[in-house]
């Protein structure tokens, strides 16, 4: 009886499985590739590859971190800004990088600012945060640093967020640490936070 029980219990695991793979099977069965992005690295050994890609609020252009290397700019082809749909005959273009940032450490996350949109400079920013670094802003246009917001411990040292992410109106930068979540003002970066304590390192938010 407990054999066939078990038995019963992987049929039925297995249905399922057959079922999730279906759906993802008609999910893409008429999806199309619209363009590619691609960076080669002639060095192998320090195992760069894509940590994660976002694209901007306005769809313009896409955010890349790299392992081991920086953070990538990529500007979506015009003609896709407003379309409704893509021609199957439509040329399928090699994005490049217009805007390359070094990282001296390893990235933990980054975040466009939700109300950027190209046609107003002033809203054209992210913000990232690595290890050993405070969170930073990036000008989205030319890459320029344009400032940092700084969490501190008891000893006023330096502690690194773990995560980062902007209020859905912008004026806020949440900071993910070990035992709590800072809460900067966008518009006032440097060392002034709120707090909130909490019990678990906060490794994501959303």
């Amino acid at each position: 009886l407990e054999s066939d029980i078990k038995t019963s219990e992987i049929t039925e695991e297995v249905k399922e499985i057959d079922e999730f793979n279906q759906k993802e099977l008609e999910f893409f069965k008429n999806k199309q590739i619209v363009e590619l992005a691609k960076i080669e690295f002639k060095n192998t050994t320090n195992q760069h590859y894509f940590h994660g890609s976002l694209i901007s609020p306005d769809g313009t252009c896409i955010l890349s971190s790299v392992h081991a290397k920086g953070m990538y700019v990529f500007e979506i082809p015009q003609d896709l800004y407003s379309a409704t749909e893509v021609s199957e005959d439509r040329d399928i273009n090699l994005l490049k990088p217009v805007i390359f940032i070094k990282s001296v450490s390893n990235l933990y996350d980054l975040c466009w600012n939700p109300l950027l949109n190209s046609q107003y400079p002033d809203t054209c920013y992210w913000i990232s945060t690595s290890q050993n670094e405070p969170i930073k802003m990036f000008d989205a246009f030319n890459g320029s640093y344009k400032c940092s917001y700084r969490v501190y411990d008891y000893a006023d040292e330096l502690q690194a967020a773990l995560s980062c992410q902007f209020s859905k109106d912008g004026t806020l930068i949440f900071a993910g640490m070990k035992k709590s979540i800072a809460v900067f003002d966008t518009a006032v970066p440097g060392r002034e936070y709120d707090t909130i304590p909490i019990k678990q390192p906060i490794s994501s938010l959303a």
